[in-house]
């Protein structure tokens, strides 16, 4: 049997890991094992290209989010502590900013992370010089 066949069968496929393996074992005049290439081709292998998320519209989303908690939880600890007028009105205030907080920055977190169904143009936009329309 050859050794194409061998290693991969009738189509003469080889893995990397054999290919390595050969390389690793012929001296180095003769296309050698360099151990950075082998490096720089494995890592470009698993690398993947992320869209950058707008700026500003992170930041707008990040804010809305921090704020809006930090208004939730002081509300709610008015509320169980006495002061239930002052802390009903802060929940309010603190759900509204904290709702499109977090549906922004769930979609900005997904559409980076490659999520399928999450993109950067189902969220209200901010930036004025970045083409959301891809």
């Amino acid at each position: 049997m050859s050794e194409a066949s061998a290693a991969g069968g009738a189509t003469g496929i080889t893995s990397i890991n054999e290919v390595e393996m050969r390389q690793r074992n012929s001296p180095k005049g003769e296309g050698g094992y360099d151990a950075a290439e082998a490096f720089r081709l494995r890592r470009r292998r698993f690398q993947t290209h992320r869209a950058l998320p707008p700026p500003k519209t992170t930041l707008a989303a990040a804010l809305m989010l921090v704020v809006g908690t930090t208004l939730l939880s002081l509300g709610l600890y008015a509320v169980f502590h006495g002061d239930k007028e002052r802390g009903l009105s802060l929940c309010v205030l603190g759900a509204l900013l904290f709702i499109p907080g977090s549906y922004a920055a769930t979609v900005i977190w997904g559409a980076y992370n490659g999520w399928r169904g999450y993109a950067y143009h189902d969220i209200a936009s901010y930036d004025d010089d970045v083409d959301n329309s891809i």
